[in-house]
This record gives structure tokens, C-alpha cells and sequence, in this order.
């Protein structure tokens, strides 16, 4: 998975901020979605992002499983990121 050409994003003091400039739509995110999306913006796969995550936060791999799965479909959904068969 990668990001589509026409997104750009940065971190801020409270997470990230994604811009898709083909719509012109704005995105917030928190810390945690800013963690995956440097992930993504490394080339790293969903299985080594949740494994990093649960690292960092000392969470349940399950659960960041979950949100990262989520995470990475509402991305999609957006126009975002490309998955890896796309």
C-alpha cells in the first residue's frame, strides 16, 4: 500500500493532517493515525505497523489490529492510499 500522487500529509503537534488535492478534501488525524501513516509513508505493511504500535502504546495486538484495519479502509474509501493489488 502507498499513498495515491495527489495526497500529500505532515505531522502536527496533535497527530497529522492529509490533504487529497484532486477533491480538495482536508483530513485530521491523531497521534496514532499519524504513526500509520508514517508506516505507510515507509512502505510498511498493515501486519509490521500493528506490531510496531502495539510495541510503542503496550496495547493489545488485537486491538490495534482492529483500528489499524479500520484505519487503513477509511483511508482507501478516501482516495488515500492505493492498496497493494490497486
Amino acid at each position: 500500500m502507498e499513498f495515491k500522487r495527489h495526497v500529500k500529509w505532515r505531522t502536527e503537534k496533535f497527530g497529522a493532517v492529509i490533504f487529497e488535492t484532486l477533491k480538495e478534501k482536508l483530513f485530521i488525524t491523531n497521534d496514532i493515525g499519524a504513526d500509520i501513516l508514517k508506516g505507510i509513508g515507509e512502505g510498511k505493511a498493515a501486519d509490521e505497523i500493528v506490531r510496531e504500535l502495539a510495541e510503542i502504546y503496550n496495547c493489545d495486538k488485537a486491538v490495534i489490529q482492529k483500528d489499524v484495519n479500520e484505519y487503513i479502509a477509511s483511508l482507501t474509501q478516501n482516495g488515500i492510499i492505493a492498496g497493494e493489488t490497486e
